[in-house]
């Protein structure tokens, strides 16, 4: 198979192939319990000199995020075939069109929200979430997605020593967006 991973500029193929994935049906796949094991981990590595001086901001986003998980798992929402890890260099692309979606590991029933964390790192979010056809979004679902992907990213690198630029750049300035990051969405939220 011939292609690229998707390009900024490319967002509407990744818009269009979102909702087709959430569009499946009769797939077997667990469904979300919204646990998030490494994020549990994280409070006893606070102490990690790529968290040093912001290891309040992690512990606050981490009680953020419990507080998020509790209403989020009160609502009753539909439940679609989540990717988890959508966009970018999980999406080849070729002549205009995604030719495949990589790395399926991830993947469970779950809120639309909890995929649509890619709006958020894109240039223009808002023509995504339009393309997509987002509507009727549940923002506690959605902050629950945003709060976690930073969270989890940032546990990730820390628990395995990996990759302190990946802290910044997927941990903390996630964090650090993460009002400018909800306000994109709520436009598109009940």
């Amino acid at each position: 198979m011939h292609g690229h991973a998707q390009r900024d500029d490319e967002w509407r193929q990744a818009a269009q192939a979102l909702r087709s994935v959430h569009e499946l049906h009769a797939i077997d796949l667990p469904r979300t319990t919204m646990d998030e094991p490494d994020i549990s981990r994280l409070p006893e590595h606070l102490d990690h000199p790529w968290l040093l001086g912001r290891n309040h901001d992690v512990a606050v986003s981490i009680s953020r995020l419990d507080a998020t998980t509790k209403r989020a798992r009160a609502k009753a929402v539909r439940h679609v075939v989540c990717h988890r890890d959508f966009g970018g260099d999980n999406l080849l692309v070729a002549h205009g069109h995604v030719v495949a979606i990589l790395d399926w590991e991830q993947a469970v029933w779950a809120p639309r929200e909890h995929d649509l964390w890619i709006a958020a790192e894109l240039a223009d979010g808002e023509s995504f979430l339009i393309e997509y056809g987002a509507r009727d979004l549940d923002l506690d679902h959605v902050e629950y997605s945003l709060l976690s992907r930073a969270l989890r990213d940032m546990a990730a690198r820390v628990l395995t020593n990996t990759d302190e630029p990946g802290v910044d750049r997927w941990g903390f300035q996630r964090l650090d967006r993460l009002s400018r990051d909800l306000a994109l969405f709520r436009p598109f939220c009940v």
